[in-house]
């Protein structure tokens, strides 16, 4: 019923498709230095099997944590890097221990989706949320801290360069144009038939928000931490968001 929107869709997409292969290449290299042909993914989309990358069950389990900031933004700054990029190597280095302690630690990387906000300046003050995804590869292989941290920063650079070659708003028009019942008859197949835990292309999501810049108070309460809790599916058993 509307094939002029199918042929802009698929030509925009086609478009952006040869710019991903400059990105996608480096990541099917394997090394252990810290330049972005050393960001390794033994098959870009194939991330190798963990005990959370199953079926889950009814029941969930919670675990909270606090970090100073400021400690944060001094490993960022000695550095070179982002607080997210820290993040990426904490919870790359939280996950490793993990795995090791149940012996199942996969010899290549994990890979983390990263949800990314697209809200431009023209949106700053409309309602509800405008995010993308990214996938970078988490060096959960590597044993050093500061490897870890390079590693972190030389993968999340090269998925905001692989994010980046892909128009802005080019999701948003597949998903507004896919029709809502068919969407959802799509997702009650995807489930039964068991494909998120079969060929997920990432291990888990790694959500980083940054909080409000000033204190804020509930009926007189200041607020002095807040602690998230995100969703988990069949196949994606473990949410870190910061």
């Amino acid at each position: 019923m509307r094939p002029v929107s199918v042929l802009r869709i698929g030509a925009e997409a086609a478009r952006t498709a040869p710019l991903l292969g400059d990105v996608v290449s480096p990541l099917l290299n394997r090394g252990r230095g810290h330049g972005d042909g050393d960001v390794i993914a033994p098959r870009v989309g194939r991330p190798p099997r963990t005990p959370f990358n199953r079926p889950i069950t009814p029941h969930r389990r919670y675990a909270f944590r606090s970090v100073n900031l400021e400690q944060v933004k001094q490993v960022k700054n000695a550095n070179g890097v982002s607080v997210n990029d820290v993040v990426m190597a904490m919870s790359a280095g939280a996950l490793r221990r993990w795995l090791i302690d149940h012996d199942a630690l996969p010899e290549a990387p994990l890979i983390a989706m990263v949800p990314v906000s697209v809200r431009d300046e023209a949106s700053a003050s409309a309602l509800g949320n405008k995010v993308s995804a990214m996938l970078a590869v988490l060096p959960t292989n590597l044993d050093d801290p500061v490897e870890r941290l390079a590693a972190s920063h030389a993968a999340t650079v090269a998925a905001k360069r692989q994010h980046a070659a892909i128009p802005q708003g080019l999701v948003d028009e597949v998903t507004e144009f896919l029709p809502p019942a068919l969407a959802a008859r799509a997702a009650r197949v995807v489930f039964s038939m068991g494909l998120p835990h079969r060929i997920s292309p990432f291990n888990l999501v790694i959500s980083n928000v940054p909080g409000p810049n000033k204190q804020v108070y509930l009926k007189g309460a200041k607020m002095t931490a807040y602690y998230p809790v995100s969703v988990v599916t069949d196949g994606q058993g473990l949410n870190i968001t910061v």
